[in-house]
């Protein structure tokens, strides 16, 4: 994963950013989805089984729309 660091442009875009501490829903400054920091580590997910039905459903279309299953095009 590439490291990488988020920039801050409330306090330029914007007279009064959103204010964490606020914890009034009705406020003007409420922010209703705080920055979390991410986990310190990822589970890689496994793809195999999406990966083959991909591969299956892109050749099964290329066959259809290509026309393979009505011509031989090796002769």
């Amino acid at each position: 994963m590439p490291d990488f660091e988020l920039v801050y442009w409330a306090d330029i875009r914007y007279e009064k950013p959103l204010d964490k501490r606020v914890k009034d829903p009705k406020n003007p400054l409420f922010l209703d989805e705080p920055y979390t920091k991410a986990p310190e580590s990822v589970e890689e997910e496994n793809y195999t089984l999406r990966e083959k039905l991909t591969s299956f459903i892109s050749e099964q279309l290329n066959k259809v729309f290509l026309m393979e299953i009505y011509f031989d095009f090796d002769a």
